[in-house]
């Protein structure tokens, strides 16, 4: 105190800000261990605790361009134009893409293109791929197929790796707790730390075709409605996938490396073994999809990755605060035209014939996978499955793969099943008002 006095007298300007700082030290001080116990910090919220995780996502990777922001709620909103929010009782808040074959997958249709940090970045054709192939998960249930749970950290993907000389693949995570007995998982693997993705739900690819592009561009309002019996639209396939039915041998040939959303070190062989090096483009923080879409070939990967602030809702939240409108009907004159009825003659609801349409078009599909799979099997006598193969293990090999074309015909089926039961269930009846209790 005398210091302070002394201090005080030589420079009588500052009195009065020292006698100020003596005095407002203890409060600043001792004010937050009087509210809470070291051990009784408050915990932090969802909303701060997004917030950080999406700067750091930023800073990470060093995107240059900024910060954007987009709360939670904009998020679900914005998919809404692509897709459909339902409540589970499990995830919460889960979408499905609307408009697809019961075929699709997730992470398919697109590109890895290799980053300024080695790691691979999933750069999808699909208008919704910049949200539900970075942020969130992937999960598959048996009625409904593939549905999306959102999150808040963004990353390059979000996936599991499995590798053997001569062959990669990947399959989407599944969500933090996901359990069998909620979706479709196979079973645990001692070298990955969360649930393991079910056996055909991997994308496997020949080493040499991990950078080609499955499909390089597709217009996006090609994903509304194709037509006026809201049939799902003709989606390019992956070309250069390896027959899905193989999955379930090639699974147990080649073990899991990792997953996202590192990259593997042991891919940085085959990215250079193509011709890229594994310091790649510069991330590029864009203003919204369709420039990242209009930027996609430019120097760098321009990514649109915003911070996610906000909680999602609880599935106690009305729908109507997070679905949009359903995007209007657009009637294609070329395909499914009306034909002439004759006058004694009732008419199909349209409903009717666009389940037909589709129960055809899926049909044709997996004649077509069928296909597939017996030239695949045609070409195993001279060029086997993977390097060092056992050729008289060949006809059991094949077996199960004829085994689990059936599984994916009588999945794919079970699903397009369920969607026709719940567009045909006649809506419940408005509960009745109750009489009004009269007093004598």
């Amino acid at each position: 105190m005398q210091s302070l006095s002394r201090i005080c007298a030589i420079f009588p300007a500052c009195r009065c800000v020292a006698l100020f700082l003596l005095l407002a030290t203890p409060l600043i001080v001792l004010a937050p261990i009087s509210a809470h116990a070291p051990n009784d910090a408050p915990a932090q919220s969802a909303a701060s605790a997004s917030t950080v995780s999406g700067v750091a996502h930023q800073e990470q990777y060093g995107m240059l361009g900024g910060t954007r922001t987009l709360s939670m709620l904009d998020f679900m909103r914005q998919l809404s134009n692509w897709g459909t929010w339902r409540a589970h009782p499990t995830f919460g808040w889960v979408w499905q893409p609307r408009q697809l074959a019961p075929w699709w997958e997730p992470y398919l249709l697109g590109e890895w293109k290799v980053a300024q940090d080695g790691s691979l970045c999933w750069a999808s054709i699909e208008p919704f791929g910049w949200a539900t192939y970075h942020y969130g998960r992937w999960f598959y249930d048996s009625a409904l197929g593939w549905n999306w749970q959102p999150g808040t950290e963004w990353a390059p993907s979000w996936v599991v790796w499995r590798y053997r000389p001569g062959i990669v693949g990947w399959a989407a995570m599944p969500p933090v707790g996901a359990t069998a007995e909620v979706c479709e998982l196979a079973p645990a693997d001692a070298n990955l730390s969360g649930a393991n993705p079910p056996d055909f739900s991997w994308v496997f690819v020949a080493q040499a075709d991990l950078l080609s592009s499955s499909v390089r561009s597709v217009a996006h309002d090609a994903w509304l409605p194709a037509d006026a019996f809201n049939s799902w639209n003709k989606l390019p396939s992956a070309t250069t996938r390896i027959a899905g039915a193989r999955n379930v041998n090639l699974v147990q040939v080649c073990p899991i490396l990792g997953s996202s959303p590192s990259t593997p070190r042991a891919l940085d062989a085959i990215i250079a073994a193509q011709g890229h090096s594994t310091a790649g483009r510069p991330y590029r923080s864009v203003s919204s999809p369709s420039a990242a879409l209009a930027l996609q070939q430019s120097s760098s990967l321009a990514i649109y990755a915003p911070t996610i602030t906000g909680q999602v809702p609880t599935i106690a939240a009305p729908l109507q605060l997070i679905q949009r409108a359903t995007p209007a009907v657009r009637v294609a004159a070329a395909e499914h035209a009306t034909r002439a009825v004759p006058a004694t003659h009732v008419a199909p609801a349209p409903r009717v014939q666009a389940f037909t349409a589709q129960e055809a078009s899926l049909s044709d599909y997996q004649g077509l996978a069928y296909a597939n799979l017996m030239a695949l099997h045609a070409g195993d006598a001279s060029r086997p499955p993977y390097e060092g193969f056992e050729g008289s293990a060949l006809p059991e090999w094949q077996q199960r793969e004829m085994d689990e074309q059936a599984a994916m015909n009588a999945r794919q089926q079970a699903v397009l099943a369920h969607r026709h039961m719940q567009a045909t269930r006649a809506p419940s009846a408005p509960r009745a008002a109750p009489v009004p209790h009269v007093v004598p």
